[in-house]
């Protein structure tokens, strides 16, 4: 099994089968799509392929697309070739996020932003606290910053994956007034065979051994500061 690290450089074609069976009910497109009304401008952080960025971008006006994988968003310009007219990718760390230019009416990120916490642990308070200001100062009035995170893959109920997330999740509702919902994004593949395969691939051979079905459960967390809809 790669590291984290090698599948985001390496195999985005193999992240690309994970996520593309993820979420099979839809339902982070039912939170997000009441929220989107109209043609307003976007960013993201960690874009990864796009699967995140798919699920709004036919009514963005603009989107600036970040991530510090160059082989992410080659896969990702591929995924969202027919909206590419109104796509900026920059090749960007989330750390550096200051130095985006603009101003927006929504700041997203999907399972991108865990990652750089528990990089950032040692001084994880410091590091979100400098990061939501940052983010701050780049909405536009009634902008939205809407964060997307784990709640647990092939688990049985909403589990956070360890103390060091929890942390950064409660960080987000302690100290910056985010309020979280948790909603079911099951995977469903084909076969058992095909959904124990790509989960080994990702997620280890721990979790590949548990594997008995094509349907795997997962919950998400989504995390959303509302100044108000973007209408």
């Amino acid at each position: 099994m790669p590291s984290m690290y090698e599948i985001y450089n390496q195999y985005s074609v193999q992240y690309d089968e994970l996520v593309n069976h993820e979420d099979y009910q839809g339902n982070l497109r039912k939170y997000l799509d009441p929220k989107l009304k109209n043609s307003f401008s976007v960013l993201e952080l960690g874009v990864g392929t796009g699967r995140l960025t798919k699920l709004y971008i036919n009514k963005a006006k603009a989107a600036v697309l970040c991530d510090r994988s160059v082989h992410m968003i080659e896969q990702a310009k591929k995924n969202l070739i027919q909206y590419l007219p109104k796509i900026d990718f920059q090749v960007i760390d989330t750390r550096s996020i200051q130095t985006v230019k603009g101003k927006y009416d929504l700041i997203i990120e999907g399972w991108s932003l865990g990652h750089v916490a528990l990089e950032e642990y040692d001084s994880l308070k410091r590091f979100i606290d400098k990061l939501i200001k940052d983010l701050t100062s780049k909405l536009n009035t009634n902008g939205n910053m809407i964060f997307i995170e784990t709640y647990g893959s092939n688990v049985e109920e909403p589990t956070i994956p360890g103390k060091k997330l929890r942390e950064f999740y409660e960080i987000l509702e302690k100290e910056h007034g985010f309020k979280r919902e948790i909603i079911s994004t099951d995977y469903m593949f084909d076969s058992a065979e095909e959904s124990k395969r790509i989960m080994t691939f990702f997620f280890g051979e721990e979790v590949g051994k548990e594997v008995k079905e094509k349907r795997i459960k997962e919950y998400t967390g989504i995390w959303e500061r509302v100044r108000n809809n973007i209408a």
